[in-house]
């Protein structure tokens, strides 16, 4: 699902829910899953109400939720959705600058396996923390 423009929505202002979908260019529909999740609305003229203000709390809030942080010795699992320790703190350690013309310097990429799925799982790190890395798992470089 694409992220929506909050710069779209005047704080000040209030809309239906037809004005609110045509602004942010989603359907009505989704306006009313928000509504349903919560998205606090008021009947004026036999029409739903939002206030601008209170849409763009809303979708801040619900952005808060899905941000998760994962700790310096987790990996980010794709296939689980969920953060996972390496397993048997195994690493492999690749120089990803060197290789990869689009990222930055002094990058490296981090492999391993995920203890539950056992597919492979990705990070980026930097190169300053090598030794930090080396002291918290086992290292194939």
């Amino acid at each position: 699902m694409a992220r929506i423009n909050l710069r779209k929505i005047s704080p000040t202002k209030r809309y239906t829910v037809r004005e609110l979908a045509n602004k942010l260019n989603i359907t009505p529909r989704a306006i009313y899953l928000k509504l349903k999740d919560g998205l606090p609305s008021f009947p004026m003229k036999k029409k739903l109400h939002i206030l601008g203000e209170e849409f763009i709390e809303y979708e801040k809030t619900k952005r808060v939720k899905r941000k998760q942080y994962i700790k310096e010795s987790e990996f980010w699992c794709c296939s689980c959705k969920n953060k996972r320790e390496p397993l048997n703190k195994e690493v492999k350690i690749e120089d990803f600058s060197q290789t990869n013309k689009k990222v930055q310097k002094n990058t490296i990429l981090l492999t391993s396996v995920c203890p539950v799925c056992k597919n492979q799982m990705f990070k980026f790190s930097n190169t300053s923390k090598i030794e930090e890395i080396k002291s918290m798992f086992k290292t194939k470089e």
